[in-house]
C-alpha cells in the first residue's frame, strides 16, 4: 500500500489530464505525511509536504487510473484536460462519469512548454544526449544556456515549439506526417495494426543488422520486399523527413538547439534518427532528450496560472519511488502504467551558493563513468542498510516495525539493482543520488528517525562535558588552542553512524571522545593545511562565517561549538546552515536551536553572540548527507552575499562533495575519511585526516 502509485495520495488540490494516443499522463498536487513510526511518543513535529505526482500510462486504461481517486481524496473542484488526438470525447465523458467534477478543456499548446521549462528548472540532468555508441552523456546543468531552444514533440502530433525563455513560448509548426500518418502507412504496405507492432518488427530488423554502417542499405532494390525490410524503409523514410523538418525549422527561426520533449523510447528510433541528424545536421545543432519522456504536457497543464505550484518555487525529484528513465524501454508494451514521476516540494526557492567558482562539480568520484568505483558504493551502501535492518531486528524480535523494516532493506536491494543496471536512470549516478534514495525510502516508511534516541543521549553526554572542555581551551596558549580545537574537529567528526566502521565502534561503546582524540593521527596529514590555517587566525578576523555542521552530539558540541567560539571571539558573526529534516545522525535545525540554548547557560560567550543574533541559524531544504551547493535556500543565499569565510564539515558534505571545489571567499573543509576503501583511493592510507584551507580568490568577471 504504501508504494502502490497512489497509496500516498490525498487531499488531491490539483488535476490535470493530457490526453493523447496512444498514451497519455495524468498529473496531480496532493498532501504527504510523513509519520515517525520509530518516535511515535516523542513530540517531534509531523513532516508534511505537498508532492506531485504524474502518470504515464495507455490512454484506453484511464479507467483504472481515475478509479483510485475517491470522494474522500479528490479536494479539488474541476480538473483540467489537454487533447492532443481526436476521437477523445469517449475519455472526456468517461473523466466526468468517473470523477463527478467540473471538467475544463484547455487547447492551448503553451502548457506543454511550460512543462518542460519546469521539469529543466527543477530537475538536475533532466535532458540528455544520445550517440551512436550508445552512450548517454548529460550536459552539465540545465541553466539559461538552453535558452532559445526548439521543442519537438512526436506523440499523435508532431509538434516544433520554439521556447524563448521560461515564460515564453510559441507554436510555428505542426507536420502532417505524424504518428497517425506513419500508422496507416504501415497498416497498408504491411498489415501492423499497432505502433507497438510496428516498432518490434523494425527492432528486430535492427538486431539483425546493428553490424551494418550504413542504414540506407535498408532501402527496398527491385525485388518483392518482406514485411521487415517494408518497415525499415518506412521509418527511414519517415525519420529522414523528420529530420529535414527540424534542419528547416531551426534555419527559420535561427535556433541551434533542439529538446525532445516525447519521443517513442526504442533502441531502434534512437539509432536510426540519431544516424539521419548527425548525417545532415553537420553536428551545427545540438540534440536533447528529456528524461520524463511525454511527461510535461500534463505537469505544464497543472502549474498553468497556479502561482504556489509555478516556476518561482522549487521542487525535488523523489528518486526512490520515481520509475526513472530506462533507455530502449519495451516496458510501455507490457503494464498500463508505464512511468511515474515524483515532485516533492521544497518550502523555499533554491538557488545557487554566491560564491561558487565555475565550473562547479560537487563530486570527488564519477560514479557514472567509472563501473568499478560505482559498483563498490552501491554494494557498500545496500550491505549498510543490510547491517542496519538486521540489528535492528535482532535487537527487537518482536518489534512491531520489523516487517516495515525488512521491506525497506529489500525494496533498496531492489533500487541498488536497478541503479547498477541503469546509472543514467535519475541522471549521471552521483553518490547523492544513491543517499536521497536511502533518505526518501525512510520519510516513505515512517522510519527517518532511527537515531532520535542515540542523539539525544549524545547531545546530554556532550553537554555535561563542554564546560570541562571549554575549560581546557581557555587555559591554552593561543597557537596550541587553535591546534587542539582543530583536533577537536576532526574527533568529533568520527561520530558518525552512516559508515561501516564507525559504526562498530560506536555499537562497541568503545569510542568516547578522549579516546577518539587519540584516535586521529599525527601530523602532517594527507591534506594538511593547518599551518597556514594558525597563519590566518593571527591575521585580522573574519568579519562573517558559514559553518555546514555535520554530526549531533559529541561532532558538534565538541567539535564545532568550540570552533565557533574562537572566531565569535575574534569579532566574528556565524550562520550556521543546518539540515531542516533528519538524516542518519546529522544535526536539525531543531536540534542545533536547543544545543545553543543548553550551551548559552554554559558560556557566556555563545550565550552574548547567540542573544545578539552574531550566532544564528539558517536552513537547509535540500536535506542529505552530502552538500551540493547549487541548491541552497534563497534566504541563505542573500545572506551569503556577506560572507568571508565558508566551513564545510564532515566526510560527505567536505569529501564526497566539495574535495576539489573551489570559492570567491576563504573556505576551510574539515573531515575524517571513515571507510577505508575510500581513503585510500583519495590519499593513500587509511582512516585519512583532512584539513583543507584556501584563501580568497577574486571574483571572475
Amino acid at each position: 500500500e504504501t508504494f502502490s502509485v497512489f497509496g500516498r495520495m490525498s487531499d488531491v488540490s490539483n488535476l490535470a489530464i493530457h490526453l493523447s494516443w496512444p498514451w497519455s499522463t495524468i498529473s496531480f498536487c496532493h498532501n504527504v505525511k510523513h509519520l515517525d513510526l520509530i518516535n511515535e511518543n516523542s513530540n517531534l513535529p509531523l513532516i508534511s509536504k505537498e508532492r506531485i505526482s504524474t502518470l504515464k500510462y495507455k490512454t484506453d486504461n484511464i479507467g483504472e487510473i481515475l478509479k483510485n481517486f475517491t470522494e474522500e481524496k479528490l479536494k479539488c473542484e474541476q480538473v483540467k484536460i489537454t487533447l492532443h488526438g481526436s476521437n477523445l470525447d469517449k475519455y472526456i465523458q468517461q473523466i466526468k462519469d468517473k470523477l463527478n467534477i467540473r471538467v475544463h478543456t484547455d487547447t492551448a499548446d503553451d502548457s506543454v512548454a511550460l512543462g518542460c521549462n519546469f521539469l529543466l528548472h527543477n530537475i538536475l540532468h533532466e535532458v540528455f544526449e544520445y550517440n551512436n555508441n550508445k552512450i548517454i552523456k548529460f550536459p552539465e546543468e540545465n541553466d539559461d544556456s538552453l535558452f532559445p531552444y526548439l521543442l519537438l514533440i512526436i506523440n499523435y502530433k508532431i509538434m516544433f515549439i520554439k521556447v524563448s525563455n521560461e515564460c515564453t513560448s510559441e507554436k510555428i509548426y505542426e507536420s502532417p506526417f505524424d504518428y497517425e500518418f506513419l500508422l496507416k502507412i504501415a497498416s497498408y504496405s504491411s498489415e501492423v495494426k499497432t505502433l507497438e507492432e510496428f516498432f518490434d518488427i523494425a527492432n528486430k530488423r535492427y538486431n539483425k543488422d546493428s553490424k551494418q554502417e550504413d542504414t540506407d542499405s535498408c532501402q527496398p532494390e527491385n525485388t518483392v520486399l518482406d514485411k521487415e525490410d517494408l518497415v525499415i524503409y518506412l521509418l527511414n523514410t519517415w525519420l529522414k523527413n523528420l529530420c529535414d523538418l527540424i534542419l528547416l525549422q531551426s534555419k527559420i527561426h535561427n535556433v541551434h538547439k533542439i529538446i525532445l520533449g516525447e519521443y517513442f523510447n526504442n533502441q531502434v528510433f534512437f539509432y536510426m534518427f540519431i544516424k539521419f541528424f548527425d548525417k545532415y545536421s553537420e553536428n551545427k545543432i545540438d540534440v536533447y532528450f528529456m528524461r520524463h519522456n511525454g511527461l510535461a504536457t500534463s505537469i505544464g497543464t497543472l502549474v498553468k496560472d497556479n502561482s504556489i505550484l509555478g516556476i518561482n518555487n522549487s521542487w525535488w525529484e523523489n528518486v526512490s519511488i520515481s520509475s526513472g528513465f530506462i533507455n530502449g524501454n519495451d516496458q510501455e508494451d507490457k503494464h498500463f502504467i508505464t512511468s511515474y514521476l515524483a515532485l516533492d516540494y521544497v518550502t523555499t526557492k533554491l538557488v545557487p551558493f554566491p560564491h561558487l567558482k565555475q565550473p562547479y562539480r560537487p563530486y570527488v568520484q564519477d560514479l557514472y563513468g567509472n563501473k568499478r568505483i560505482r559498483d563498490y558504493w552501491l554494494n557498500r551502501s545496500n550491505d549498510a542498510v543490510k547491517h542496519s535492518v538486521d540489528r535492528t531486528i535482532k535487537a527487537n524480535p518482536n518489534g512491531k516495525l520489523n516487517s516495515t523494516f525488512s521491506a525497506f532493506g529489500k525494496l533498496f536491494t531492489e533500487k541498488v539493482t536497478f541503479l547498477s543496471k541503469h546509472p543514467y536512470a535519475y541522471g549521471p549516478l552521483s553518490f547523492g543520488i544513491i543517499q536521497d534514495t536511502i533518505f526518501q525510502l525512510r520519510n516513505e516508511f515512517g522510519i527517518f528517525n532511527s537515531t532520535y534516541t542515540i542523539k539525544s543521549n549524545e547531545i546530554k553526554a556532550a553537554l555535561n562535558y563542554l564546560p570541562t572542555w571549554l575549560a581546557y581551551f581557555d587555559g591554552l596558549a593561543t597557537n596550541e588552542r587553535h591546534i587542539q580545537i582543530a583536533k577537536s574537529l576532526l574527533a568529533g567528526n568520527m561520530f558518525d553512524w552512516g559508515t561501516n566502521e564507525m559504526n562498530q565502534l560506536l555499537l562497541a561503546q568503545s569510542l568516547d571522545f578522549k579516546a577518539a582524540l587519540n584516535k586521529v593521527p599525527c601530523r602532517p596529514w594527507p591534506k594538511d593545511d593547518l599551518d597556514l590555517w594558525l597563519q590566518r587566525m593571527n591575521e585580522p578576523a573574519h568579519k562573517f562565517a558559514a559553518i555546514f555542521p555535520d554530526n549531533c552530539g559529541f561532532d558538534f558540541i565538541l567539535g564545532i561549538i568550540p570552533f565557533a567560539r574562537e572566531l565569535i571571539k575574534g569579532g566574528t558573526k556565524i550562520v550556521l546552515c543546518v539540515n531542516v529534516e533528519p538524516v542518519i545522525n546529522d544535526v536539525t535545525v531543531s536540534e542545533v536551536k536547543y544545543i545553543l540554548e543548553e550551551t548559552s547557560k554554559i558560556c557566556p560567550i555563545i550565550c552574548k553572540a547567540y542573544k545578539e543574533n552574531k550566532l544564528f541559524v539558517s536552513e537547509h531544504s535540500r536535506s542529505n548527507s552530502i552538500l551540493d551547493l547549487r541548491y541552497v535556500n534563497q534566504e541563505f543565499a542573500e545572506l551569503s552575499k556577506d560572507l568571508d569565510l565558508l566551513v564545510i564539515d564532515g566526510m560527505g558534505r567536505s569529501i564526497h562533495t566539495n574535495f576539489y571545489a573551489e570559492f570567491t571567499i576563504e573556505c576551510l573543509k574539515v573531515a575524517m575519511i571513515k571507510d577505508n576503501w575510500f581513503s585510500q583511493e583519495l590519499t593513500g592510507q587509511e582512516f585519512a585526516p583532512i584539513f583543507i584551507y584556501s584563501r580568497a580568490k577574486l571574483k571572475e568577471n
